[in-house]
């Protein structure tokens, strides 16, 4: 689909390109023609001027005649006999009997200026004091630069249409490849979504067909196959609740209007209370050092998702028995927040492509420690709702996730 796309791109490209290029040369083409007509037709007023101001003293003064360009004939016109008398036509392209119908044929035509019937001559009919004289110029210079004009536009033509093909080529490359990209995305998107929707669908058909089996039993021996489900069933409801959070956020369906002056420093210590009996639980440690009084212009909801998205995550795959540690403080102009955990250290591969969608650095592991790999996806978001920036480093074994908020003052 991509390659007919690109092909339709470059097959526009050059039909608009070759109309233009079309255009631009016929445009300067039919200019040099008036040029050339104008340069010709001033030439002949010149040629027959001295006949039209000196008349039969010029005439008759055979020396005049050598000042006579050889492409130009001039001859007078005897309207009453219809008849031309050739005054000057040395080396003239036509001659005797071809050159008197010429001058005839133009006379009659009725044109003051105007070209031969033969296209070989351009004439000019100019009268002074009861005289008529008729001057002709050979055309063949002005076609042969007229040829040469278009021969040169064709030239051009057919070496612009090259270059921009291999430049349009190059360009459609270009413009394709966020396409490429983005169609690659949704392409694993797909098939991440079918793995993930896959196997809690294949529980619950399971688990239902064995209920289905095991009618005369009593729902509290059957509890555990009912438990399953609805794990399988949560599950499913927070997956299709976190790809409509980031089809919301594909859309532009941005949080402006839920933008409020917030203390950041509230949202990350309430949800960080929440989490220390978890963590508990979990025998790991949570140490906080939050700055007070950090306000940032957001949605305290979403930075409160936020901070569950990161502490859940550093909870996860954080080592058994270690500390993780929350810490915000902020400068003049910017609010941070940092969450770090002992982990397996991240290549820079995995780092590159962490935020990405259901992407999990162990898959193998996926199951066990839950979610369905949409959570950073997510955190990524929410900060760039907030216009802020969100990034990972990994050092030795010590992970590190970093957000940017501007701060309020």
């Amino acid at each position: 689909m991509l390659r007919k796309l690109r092909f339709q791109i470059i097959a526009i490209n050059m039909v608009l390109i070759f109309i233009i290029i079309c255009i631009s040369m016929g445009v300067i083409v039919n200019i040099m023609s008036k040029n050339l007509e104008s340069s010709s037709i001033t030439r002949m007023y010149q040629a027959v001027k001295p006949f039209t101001e000196y008349a039969e003293s010029f005439i008759s003064d055979k020396e005049n005649y050598s000042m006579q360009p050889k492409d130009i004939a001039v001859a007078k016109i005897i309207p009453e006999q219809n008849e031309a008398i050739v005054i000057f036509s040395d080396e003239f392209i036509i001659q005797n009997e071809e050159l008197q119908n010429t001058l005839i044929e133009c006379y009659l035509s009725g044109e003051e200026r105007g070209i031969s019937s033969s296209d070989k001559v351009r004439f000019l009919i100019e009268r002074s004091s009861g005289s008529t004289f008729m001057v002709l110029l050979d055309r063949q210079a002005e076609k042969q630069t007229l040829s040469s004009l278009i021969y040169t536009c064709i030239i051009i033509c057919i070496l612009s249409i090259v270059v921009l093909f291999i430049i349009s080529f190059f360009l459609s490359n270009l413009a394709l490849k966020p396409v490429e990209k983005s169609w690659a995305q949704q392409k694993q998107l797909v098939a991440d979504v079918n793995h993930e929707l896959k196997t809690p669908l294949t529980v619950i058909m399971a688990n239902t067909e064995i209920l289905e089996a095991n009618k005369s039993e009593t729902i509290e021996s059957q509890m555990i196959w009912i438990k399953n489900t609805k794990s399988e069933l949560k599950r499913l409801t927070e997956l299709v609740n976190n790809m409509l959070f980031l089809a919301r956020s594909d859309n532009n369906e941005n949080i402006e209007s839920e933008l409020t002056k917030t203390n950041f420093s509230d949202c990350v210590e309430n949800e960080a209370l929440l989490f220390e009996p978890v963590y508990y639980e979990k025998d790991k440690t949570l140490q906080c050092d939050i700055e007070k009084n950090v306000f940032v212009s957001g949605s305290s909801a979403k930075l409160k998702q936020l901070c569950v998205i990161l502490l859940d995550n550093a909870l996860k795959y954080s080592y058994a028995q270690s500390t993780v540690t929350l810490k915000l403080s902020s400068t003049k102009e910017k609010a941070e927040l940092k969450v770090s955990n002992k982990a397996t250290p991240l290549s820079e591969e995995q780092q590159k492509n962490i935020f990405q969608r259901f992407y999990r650095v162990d898959r193998s592991r996926s199951r066990e420690m839950g979610g369905n790999g949409l959570g950073l996806s997510i955190a990524e978001s929410i900060v760039k709702e907030h216009k802020g920036k969100i990034s990972v480093s990994c050092v030795e074994d010590t992970v590190t996730f970093t957000v940017l908020l501007n701060k309020l003052n």
